[in-house]
């Protein structure tokens, strides 16, 4: 981190046995006495606030939406530091891009109170930021404000900064002396950097291979421009992440994730946006040791990180204990409500641990939040197919590929209509997924196979699965689909590969 900003302008039986039976009592009497009166997530008592995207107005707007989008999150980022406020994270935020309609936002996040909205203008002066507060319940707007500002000027970060300060006063929460600190921190003193590392981020968010990349690329750019930019490093980081999990095979990206990591802790060492990124991709690679302690690390660092219970989530669903799996998920999803990638592989570490009515009730609830994610309806209808429904099984699969056209939707339904009976159907999807030009995990094809009883092609996909170091592999152990390997001494064998056989398991932290 950088120096201190300075201030913008703006407003902000036996005797014995019976005396130890009633300690017991009386123990028990002030755990369960605790455990009720303290706030539990859904009775937090701080006030629930939103930052919706600020919209850009004027000219350019190519140029100045990007601005818009990084100077929300950054306030997010701001509003987060202070321990007297609930806010949501990013990822739920930024669903509002294109639907800010009060109603919209009442029935996504029923207890949400408090909303932020704004825009950011830019003229030959420089730039105008109006932000304005409100509370959805009493549909009243409470305060709102202007700044003005340069971007050529490194003040420009103070303004998110003074942001902070004022709903925190408008909403009368005080801020300790480390809070205070912290929101004078800028991110970058290089505004060419900064310029750079925006670019980037909205590439990262058009969600594309093509896009991917490209985003990699220029946080390259940002980070050459100031290689102390520890946000441009944990960006860089998190979209070879989102590579290695959804478009590439993990082997080619696992080593690039953590050399962007190891050079943001070397930035700021106490990072636990760093480690929760790291932990997370360490579970997909099985590296199991590694990812306990990494995850650890982030959670007491930061608790409040939506991707550390994700990566808690898979690494107990790797290991088979289902309670842990659900208190995880349930965790996540309290942290970040609208996050895409926990509701995925949320979904995931529950059914894969024989927790398919708690899935299918997840998914029912993300479905009706992100219908615009067809990899939720991939993923309800092997939960639905598992369990037998076999009509809404193939339903959902189908909306699935009517959002998503990849080869892993695609593949997903072939096993879904195969198990429900249509075996020709079922073999001309596969050859469709496997025909795609885009990486399909060879472990979804195996369990395919295994639905076709061809025990010979699902090994051979699997050794391929191990090859590619493939982050499907993480369910080897507990995955329903893959029952008739089991008992197989190749299925052993792959067990012990990735790390999932009885005696890894025993050894691993819970």
């Amino acid at each position: 981190r950088k120096q201190p900003a300075t201030p913008a302008s703006g407003t902000r039986a036996n005797p014995r046995q019976t005396v130890l039976a009633g300690a017991a009592v009386v123990v028990a009497a002030v755990a369960l006495w605790w455990l009720v009166t303290q706030p539990q997530p859904d009775q937090d008592p701080r006030p629930y606030l939103l930052v919706v995207p600020f919209d850009a107005v004027g000219a350019d707007l190519a140029r100045w939406e990007p601005f818009a989008d990084q100077i929300t999150r950054e306030i997010i980022r701001n509003l987060r530091k202070i321990s007297g406020l609930r806010v949501v994270a990013p990822p739920s935020a930024f669903t509002f891009k294109g639907n800010k309609r009060r109603s919209h936002i009442r029935g996504q996040l029923p207890d949400v109170q408090f909303l932020l909205d704004g825009s950011v203008s830019a003229g030959p002066g420089g730039i105008r930021i109006t932000p304005s507060l409100e509370d959805l319940h009493a549909e009243d707007l409470i305060q709102d404000w202007t700044y003005t500002s340069r971007v050529d000027d490194t003040n420009f970060f103070t303004v998110q900064a003074d942001i902070a300060l004022s709903v925190s006063d408008s909403l009368r929460i005080t801020i300790l002396d480390q809070e205070q600190k912290a929101l004078t921190e800028f991110p970058t003193q290089n505004l060419a950097a900064y310029e750079h590392f925006v670019n980037a981020r909205q590439l990262q968010d058009v969600f594309t291979h093509t896009s991917l990349r490209q985003a990699v690329d220029i946080y390259d750019e940002a980070i050459e421009l100031d290689p102390t930019f520890v946000d441009a490093h944990i960006g860089k980081a998190d979209t070879y992440r989102i590579l290695m999990t959804y478009f590439e095979r993990p082997v080619d990206m696992l080593g690039n994730v953590s050399a962007a990591i190891v050079d943001a802790l070397a930035v700021e060492p106490e990072s636990a946006a760093a480690r929760s990124s790291l932990g997370l991709a360490y579970v997909f690679a099985w590296r199991w040791q590694d990812a306990w302690k990494m995850l650890n690390e982030a959670r007491a660092r930061d608790p409040t990180l939506a991707l550390t219970e994700l990566g808690f989530a898979l690494y107990y669903s790797g290991l088979g204990e289902p309670q842990k799996v659900v208190s995880a998920v349930t965790r996540a999803g309290e942290l970040d409500p609208l996050n895409g990638e926990v509701a995925d592989w949320g979904s995931w570490a529950l059914n894969m641990v024989g927790e398919s009515d708690r899935a299918l009730a997840w998914l029912d609830e993300k479905t009706r939040l992100r219908p615009d994610l067809g990899i939720l309806f991939t993923s309800a209808s092997v939960t639905s197919s598992l369990a037998g429904s076999h009509h809404r099984a193939t339903s959902l699969a189908e909306k699935g590929v009517q959002l998503d056209r990849s080869p892993f939707a695609l593949m997903i339904l072939a096993q879904v209509v195969g198990r429900a009976g249509d075996l020709p159907r079922m073999r001309a999807l596969m050859a469709e997924a496997n025909a795609r030009p885009e990486y399909l995990c060879p472990y979804e094809t195996a369990a395919a196979y295994v639905q076709l009883e061809d025990l010979d092609n699902a090994f051979a996909l699997m050794d391929e699965a191990v090859a590619s170091r493939s982050n499907c592999m993480i369910f080897a152990r507990n995955d329903p689909r893959l029952e008739p390997m089991r008992g197989d001494p190749r299925f052993d064998r792959l067990l012990r590969q990735v790390g999932l056989d009885d005696a890894a398991v025993a050894s691993y932290p819970r």
